[in-house]
């Protein structure tokens, strides 16, 4: 049923081809991974998805990375969602772990982190020491959020660092 639910997804969004409308630089793709509108640079990507992820550097293994722009990202099991990471030793994180950035208009951007094994409905409103705000505070903090400031904050920081990585990238 998995390859059945597979097929149907790929139909759907107009996937007809592993790697579309990116550039893999001289990163390596294996023939179970997806990578939509992407720019790479180097390392490689096995049995993952990569939507819309800008990394100069990348070395990952089974994981979903949506949105996400940094100079290095490497791990297997990785989660990485709204994600822009400018430091030079970028994103190299444990199995499975999880990562989220929340940007809010007047807010520094905001790093959530989590881990596959956690359940993140039982500890919603708690803060885990990993994190500055428990989920549910985040939730709260969000509700009056414009939410297209919100993503033109994020664009820009993405923007900025995918030019930085590969110049000329972002021009129309």
């Amino acid at each position: 049923v998995p390859a059945a639910e597979a097929k149907a997804l790929h139909k759907f969004m107009k996937i007809t081809d592993r790697v579309m409308d990116s550039q893999v630089g001289k990163a390596t793709v294996d023939g179970k991974s997806i990578v939509l509108s992407s720019h790479m640079g180097a390392g490689k990507v096995t049995n993952s998805v990569c939507a819309s992820v800008a990394v100069a550097d990348l070395d990952v293994e089974d994981c979903l990375l949506v949105n996400v722009k940094a100079k290095k990202v490497k791990g297997k099991g990785l989660v990485l969602y709204n994600v822009v990471d400018d430091s030079e030793e970028g994103i190299v994180l444990e199995d499975g772990d999880v990562r989220v950035n929340v940007f809010m208009p007047g807010k520094e951007k905001i790093v959530m982190k989590s881990n596959v094994s956690i359940d993140g409905g039982k500890v919603f409103k708690t803060k885990m020491d990993i994190n500055p705000y428990s989920y549910n505070e985040v939730y709260q903090m969000n509700g009056a959020v414009d939410v297209c400031e919100a993503k033109r904050l994020l664009d820009q920081a993405a923007d900025a660092l995918k030019e930085e990585m590969f110049p000329g990238s972002t021009k129309a």
